[in-house]
C-alpha cells in the first residue's frame, strides 16, 4: 500500500507500519490458538491465564476491520486525493494494485495448494485435511480436501472466494482479500465514471460494470465497504480544521476495540436466542473504523515522535501481507505433520506444553514466510513496470 500520495509524515507511516504488522499478528495468533486449544466453552478449568489466553488471542475480526480502514486510507484515500488534484488516472491505479495484490497472490495459491497436497497425501493420519469438521475448530469449520479443485483455483485466481467459490484449500482467510480486492475495484471504476462525466463509450462501459458489480456482489460485501470508505475519507479530511487530542482518540479506540469484542462474546454466547442479521455485528465494526480513523486523524503531522524503531516496525510490516496470506496452510501443515509423525494433540486444553508448541509454531511461520516474501513481493516492481510497458498509457476519455 503506497503512502506516497498521502504526504504522510515518518512518525505517521512507522505507527501505520505497527499497526499493520500487529494486526496480522493477531490474526495469525487467533489461528493458531484456534487450532491447537480446545474452545472456550468446552474447558473445565478456567483460570484467569486462561481467560486472558482466550482474550487477548480473539481479536483477529477486529483486526481484519483495522486491515480495512488502512487499505481505505491508504490506497482509497490516496486515489481519492489525486482524483481531487485532477491528476487520477485509472491505469496506474489499477496497475498498481493488481501488481500488489497478484504478485504475492499467485505464488500463494500455488505454494499453499502444494502443502495440502502434500498434507493430504502423507500427514493425514488424524484426517485434519479430509473431516476437519470433526475438530469443532471454527478455523477449519469446512473439508479442507473439497476445496482443492481447479476451479476453485481459478475462482480464488479472479478473487471470487466467497462470492462464487469457496477459498482455495486450507485457506480461509482469503476471503478478505476477494472483499479488500473488489473495493478497489469498484472505487477505481467510479473515480473513473467522474473523470469521464458521461462521454464516450468506455464510460457506458465502465458504469455497466459498476451497476452489474453492485447487482452480483454479496450485500455484506458491498455493505463493509463503507467501513473501506471510513478510511478513505479519513485521509481527505482537512487535519488543520478537525483536531482531535491523540490521547482522547487513542482512549476511545482502545475503548472501542475492548467493546467490540466483549460484544462478539455475548452474541456468540447467545447467538441462538439473541435476533441476528447482517447489521448486528455491522455497527459495532463501523464505529470502531470510525475511532481507529480518528486516532489516525489525530496523529497526522504531528511534530513528535509516536513510536521508537521506525526501521523495525517497517520491516515488519512489509511481509505482513505474506503473513496474512499465507500462514493458515502453513499452520495446518505444521500441525499436521507434528500429528501425525510425532503423535502431538491438538485442540486440547491450553497447558505449559502447548504453548510452548504454539509459540514454536509462530516462530516458524514468521521465519518461513520472510523468507518467502523476500522472493516473492521483489518482483512487485518488475510487474508493475511489465504492465506498464503493455497497457497504453491514456484511454481516450470522448468529447
Amino acid at each position: 500500500m503506497s503512502q506516497k500520495d498521502l504526504s504522510v509524515s515518518p512518525h505517521l507511516s512507522g505507527f501505520l507500519d505497527f499497526v499493520r504488522w500487529l494486526a496480522a499478528l493477531l490474526v495469525v495468533l487467533g489461528h493458531i490458538r484456534g487450532l491447537w486449544c480446545a474452545e472456550y466453552a468446552n474447558l473445565q478449568n478456567k483460570t484467569f491465564l486462561i481467560k486472558a489466553l482466550y482474550f487477548l488471542t480473539g481479536f483477529g475480526p477486529e483486526a481484519v476491520m483495522v486491515f480495512f480502514v488502512l487499505s481505505g486510507y491508504l490506497v482509497g484515500g490516496g486515489a481519492l486525493l489525486r482524483w481531487r488534484a485532477g491528476k487520477f488516472r485509472a491505469r496506474d491505479y489499477f496497475i498498481s494494485r493488481f501488481s500488489r495484490i497478484y504478485t504475492v497472490l499467485l505464488p500463494a495459491l500455488v505454494f499453499g495448494g502444494i502443502l495440502d497436497w502434500l498434507g493430504l497425501r502423507y500427514f493425514n493420519a488424524t484426517e485434519i485435511y479430509t473431516n476437519s469438521p470433526s475438530l469443532h475448530t471454527l478455523l477449519l469449520d469446512f473439508y479442507i480436501n473439497k476445496n482443492l479443485g481447479i476451479a476453485t483455483f481459478l475462482g480464488n485466481v479472479a478473487n471470487l472466494q466467497s462470492i462464487l467459490t469457496s477459498h482455495f484449500g486450507s485457506n480461509s482467510p482469503l476471503w478478505s482479500l476477494a472483499w479488500e480486492w473488489w473495493y478497489y475495484c469498484l472505487f477505481g471504476l467510479m473515480l473513473e465514471l467522474v473523470v469521464r462525466r458521461s462521454s464516450g463509450l468506455l464510460f457506458w462501459i465502465f458504469a455497466s460494470a459498476v451497476l452489474f458489480a453492485f447487482a452480483v456482489l454479496p450485500a455484506l460485501l458491498l455493505l463493509y465497504m463503507v467501513i473501506w470508505g471510513v478510511g478513505a475519507l479519513a485521509a481527505n479530511l482537512d487535519f488543520k480544521r478537525f483536531i482531535i487530542s491523540p490521547y482522547a482518540a487513542a482512549a476511545l479506540f482502545i475503548f472501542m476495540l475492548i467493546g467490540t469484542r466483549l460484544l462478539r462474546i455475548l452474541w456468540d454466547s447467545y447467538m441462538t436466542t439473541l435476533p441476528s442479521s447482517m447489521y448486528t455485528r455491522f455497527w459495532p465494526n463501523l464505529l470502531l473504523a470510525a475511532s481507529f480513523s480518528l486516532l489516525i486523524i489525530s496523529l497526522r503531522n504531528r511534530p513528535y515522535p509516536i513510536l521508537r524503531h521506525l526501521a523495525f516496525h517497517k520491516h515488519m510490516a512489509d511481509f505482513s501481507y505474506t503473513i496474512y496470506l499465507m500462514h493458515v496452510p502453513l499452520l495446518v501443515f505444521i500441525t499436521a505433520i507434528l500429528s501425525s509423525h510425532f503423535g502431538v494433540p491438538f485442540f486440547i486444553p491450553p497447558g505449559p506444553q502447548v504453548l510452548l508448541i504454539m509459540i514454536a509454531i509462530l516462530l516458524v511461520i514468521y521465519i518461513l514466510l520472510y523468507l518467502f516474501s523476500r522472493i516473492a513481493e521483489r518482483f512487485t516492481p518488475n510487474v508493475k513496470a511489465l504492465l506498464s510497458g503493455i497497457i497504453p498509457g491514456q484511454l481516450k476519455t470522448g468529447g
